[in-house]
């Protein structure tokens, strides 16, 4: 392998390129249509074979792509369930696993994270908001709006959506201490009390084990 920019030339047995070729044949082989419990395990395997030294996560982009189908999964599991509660606590999950996408694509593939925030976190919101976890909404809302907003324009319905989830009545009381961003610590509540939980802001690395 050689670079056309500078000349370097790379070994072959350098690049995971086999690695690559047989982790592929396997993702095309998953169906959307299996258990959550399919994708950690395939999570593991990748993390295992093109992940970092000391069990680091790995930034490859198959990660990336598992990582979606996990959030889509949950994000579907939500939306069929008529229990408000589990539709809440099945999106805070999907927010869980969203914030290290998120992360990937911000410093891989910027131009793309309004169709993450259209996939993505615009239904999370909408799960959030009708299970009473407002908190949760508008920090997701907050960090999505923009991109969307720039990319469908102020009409588009999924912007108004995130409008009113950073600006809702709801909110009067305000969320302290919630964190107003994921920058200042992500922000998820207890099933139990409802009081806050506030983990450290993710890092590509972090793993994308849901609670």
């Amino acid at each position: 392998w050689r670079s056309e920019r500078c000349g370097e030339r790379h070994a072959e047995a350098s690049l995971p390129v086999e690695v690559e070729q047989r982790l592929l044949n396997l993702l095309l082989r998953f169906d959307p249509e299996d258990s959550e419990q399919t994708v950690h395990s395939l999570l593991a395997v990748v993390n295992e074979d093109l992940g970092g030294k000391e069990g680091l996560a790995a930034e490859h982009y198959l990660r990336a792509w598992l990582l979606l189908q996990l959030v889509q999964m949950l994000l579907k599991a939500a939306s069929a369930s008529k229990d408000l509660a589990e539709r809440g606590r099945l999106a805070a999950r999907a927010v869980v696993v969203l914030w290290p996408l998120h992360l990937w694509v911000v410093s891989r593939a910027r131009s793309s994270l309004h169709l993450l925030g259209l996939e993505c976190a615009v239904p999370a919101v909408r799960e959030l908001s009708d299970a009473g976890r407002h908190c949760e909404a508008r920090q997701l809302a907050a960090e999505f709006l923009d991109p969307v907003r720039f990319a469908m324009g102020e009409a588009h319905a999924s912007v108004e959506l995130l409008r009113q989830a950073v600006s809702s009545e709801a909110l009067a009381g305000g969320c302290l201490p919630w964190p107003s961003s994921p920058a200042a610590g992500l922000a998820v509540a207890c099933d139990a009390c409802g009081r806050p939980l506030v983990a450290s802001p993710p890092s590509p690395l972090s793993s994308a084990a849901a609670p």
